[in-house]
């Protein structure tokens, strides 16, 4: 696994999706530190060149001090 791309935090992370995106498999992942969201591609291409790459999808909610305004 990676390490989250918003705070470096690595493992324990939440698994929310899993599916397959042409060779790819692709995990929707949440970050138990930063709460951000990314999506981890691990996959082989048709030459055999393994692969492996995170893109952010949503930031993580700022951390509040349990105040409502």
């Amino acid at each position: 696994m990676s390490k989250c791309p918003y705070c470096g935090h690595e493992g324990g992370f939440k698994t929310l999706k899993t599916w397959m995106f042409g060779f790819y498999n692709v995990e929707r992942i949440e970050c138990p530190n930063c709460r951000g969201i990314f999506n981890h591609y691990n996959g082989t291409t048709p030459r055999g060149k393994a692969v492996e790459f995170t893109i952010k999808v949503k930031p993580g909610s700022p951390k509040t001090s349990g105040k409502q305004h």
